[in-house]
């Protein structure tokens, strides 16, 4: 009778207990596209051994498609770190394509949001309605009409959350609402940290009268670690960037399929200042 070889098995157990200690010597996070090439495996390898790194709690995957060892809940200031590129392409597109003169444009916390605030902050056509930190010092000296939706100050991801929060956004109607996201599903919508964040997102993609994810592709990609989704409707479209990425382009042929509308920006030359 024949046996099952189990040297992949090994290696691959092996290549995580790699990971961790990599990820711990380093002290700060690093990306899939790094840790693929350092370990000489594709990327659809890697996240699979982060995925299942991020089910034992060893490691946390941040926003952005980064990773690093889990001793905390990773801040928005390292999240604003990862994927530079595709925020301001996205962003970029958003405020030139999605925003109108006279739009009251509600913007949900996250580092995504706060690139095209930092665009829409010069505007003075429109009214900019906070929903996070990060959002908050991107418009804060601009020359935007802004408001802020207040709510209970949550640290690590910057939002403003709460029920206080939720009642003032059920008494507004914005013209365009853009959603930040830490991973987004075709089929179980977005994932969240909290409960609240649900309650909060899927309340503001209700209540615009236009709403989009912006989602860079590690978003669209990742599987989501947190324990909570939120619901999306069939009219919020998705913003993303361009890719000749197969798997990308799978991902959103199924929200196209679930009647959402996706826009693929152009990607921006990086700024190398």
């Amino acid at each position: 009778m024949s046996t099952t070889p189990k040297q992949p098995r090994t290696a691959t157990a092996a290549r995580r207990r790699h990971i961790v200690d990599h990820l711990r010597s380093l002290g700060h996070s690093e990306s899939i596209g790094d840790l693929s090439q350092l370990f000489g495996v594709s990327t659809s390898t890697i996240r699979r051994d982060v995925d299942a790194l991020s089910d034992e709690s060893k490691i946390w995957k941040i926003s952005g498609g980064d990773v690093m060892i889990r001793r905390h809940e990773p801040t928005w200031h390292e999240k604003e770190q990862c994927e530079h590129v595709s925020k301001a392409a996205m962003a970029t597109y958003a405020a030139k394509h999605l925003v109108n003169e006279s739009d009251l444009v509600l913007l949900d916390s996250g580092t995504s949001t706060a690139a095209l605030g930092r665009l829409l902050s010069t505007r003075n056509d429109i009214t900019i309605l906070v929903g996070g930190l990060s959002v908050l010092q991107a418009v804060a000296e601009g020359t935007a009409n802004v408001m802020v939706l207040g709510g209970a100050l949550r640290q690590h991801s910057g939002s403003l959350l709460g029920p206080w929060a939720s009642s003032n956004l059920r008494s507004i109607t914005p013209d365009v609402a853009f959603i930040g996201c830490d991973a987004v599903s075709a089929t179980d919508g977005l994932n969240c940290p909290l409960l609240e964040s649900v309650e909060f997102k899927h309340e503001a993609m209700t209540r615009a009268r236009t709403s989009w994810i912006l989602a860079d592709p590690t978003k669209i990609l990742t599987t989501g670690s947190e324990p909570y989704w939120a619901s999306i409707p069939p009219r919020t479209g998705i913003v993303t960037v361009q890719s000749s990425n197969s798997e990308l382009s799978e991902k959103l042929g199924a929200f196209r399929r679930s009647g959402h509308h996706v826009i693929q920006a152009p990607l921006q030359p990086a700024d190398t200042d």
